[in-house]
């Protein structure tokens, strides 16, 4: 993502949507990265979940 807003390159913050850098992660999660590859497995399990069921 490029931020084009002078104020925010200025004050050397992230942009929006990158705020999450700034505060730890969920407990019982070491990184962020961790975090979103649960909440992707989770996804992913409902989602094929839900086709089996649409499918019967």
């Amino acid at each position: 993502m490029i931020c084009f807003n002078d104020a925010e390159t200025d004050a050397q913050t992230p942009p929006d949507g990158y705020g999450q850098v700034l505060v730890d992660p969920p407990e019982n999660f070491p990184s962020w990265a961790a975090y979103m590859e649960f909440i992707s497995k989770q996804a992913f399990n409902e989602a094929k979940r839900m086709q089996e069921i649409d499918e019967k």
